[in-house]
């Protein structure tokens, strides 16, 4: 969980400090070589988390 800076408001339609679930992959190939990363923000109560 991580807080909405100024710029992430501007593209979300949020208010500044707003909570936000922030997930991060780093997937790795065959030589366990990084291929690339990401980093994924999705507001706090737009989303249902399943298990």
């Amino acid at each position: 969980m991580v807080f909405a800076t100024y710029e992430q408001t501007l593209y979300l339609n949020i208010e500044e400090g707003y909570p936000l679930l922030c997930i991060t992959t780093c997937p790795v190939d065959a030589n366990n070589k990084q291929i690339h990363s990401s980093r994924h923000f999705t507001v706090g109560d737009r989303f249902k988390f399943t298990i």
